[in-house]
């Protein structure tokens, strides 16, 4: 778990940026914990609540929204074909623009591929490459010089996997990358955030603050690699989630998650919980 100092808060004149990254392999075809939808259609309501709900915190009063969070949406999966394996799922990335655009939505298209890797290692990579090609431009980083570093929320329900690759080679792959991601110069200077949530079946574990028993070995992967909550926001969230009331620092991680706790890590992730701040 890396842990950070990141403070909290988008505002117009220091917005926010949200990555979110959707696992779109064969399994999320499956469905998602007896809840009477596919993995990847379950996400994708999710990911179109969350767009609302950052709309909502980012209303001017009127009629219309302010531009405080910037939100890019991929999916991924191993087909191949390096063109898709970070395919871009919304229209836009200003949530304002996307409401502005289309009131009702919805805005994220997206579905699972039967026979296709996991390389979430690669993902992380290629994602890298985005966010410092977005922080090169100058405009972007004199807009962003005084922001909160990023957020990336990795939404997946299986473990990296490349055809012909064992498992500790995926492994240790898949935590140099996600080191390299967390390690993006940001125009603040402050830290990227990475947080994962796992669909599964199985016990949930939520925001653990350490490795404990009844973790396999990708439950234990997916805390190494998740940031811990940022201070303010575990301070805010133990309002309404009794897990973050425990001291310690706290993973921003879910494993075999239930779509209320992927909402809910969506809506921390984006800040969309903490007020109308201009």
């Amino acid at each position: 778990m890396r842990r950070t100092g990141a403070e909290i808060g988008h505002t117009v004149r220091n917005p926010g940026l949200v990555f979110v990254l959707l696992d779109q392999s064969g399994s999320m075809n499956d469905d998602w914990n007896r809840e009477g939808m596919s993995k990847i259609d379950k996400a994708k309501e999710l990911l179109d609540r969350c767009i609302r709900d950052i709309a909502s915190g980012s209303s001017d009063g009127s009629t219309g929204y302010l531009p405080r969070t910037f939100l890019m949406v991929f999916g991924y999966t191993g087909t191949g074909d390096p063109d898709h394996l970070l395919v871009p799922l919304l229209g836009s990335g200003w949530v304002r623009e996307l409401i502005e655009f289309d009131a009702e939505g919805p805005w994220v298209n997206a579905a699972a591929y039967d026979r296709t890797e996991t390389p979430m290692e690669r993902t992380f990579d290629k994602l890298r490459s985005v966010i410092e090609h977005l922080f090169a431009d100058p405009q972007v980083a004199r807009a962003l010089r005084h922001s909160m570093g990023p957020t990336v929320i990795n939404i997946t329900d299986g473990e990296p996997y490349r055809l012909g690759r064992t498992w500790e080679s995926m492994r240790h792959a898949t935590e140099d990358a996600a080191q390299r991601l967390m390690e993006v110069a940001t125009p603040s200077g402050s830290p990227l955030l990475l947080f994962n949530a796992h669909i599964g079946h199985g016990e949930e574990i939520v925001y653990p603050t350490g490795k404990r028993r009844g973790m396999d070995r990708f439950s234990e992967l997916l805390f190494d690699i998740s940031s811990s909550i940022p201070p303010e926001m575990q301070e805010f969230g133990a309002q309404r989630i009794v897990e973050l009331r425990e001291e310690g620092q706290h993973a921003g991680l879910i494993v075999n998650a239930t779509s209320a706790r992927v909402m809910e890590l969506l809506n921390m992730g984006s800040y969309t919980n903490y007020g109308r701040r201009r």
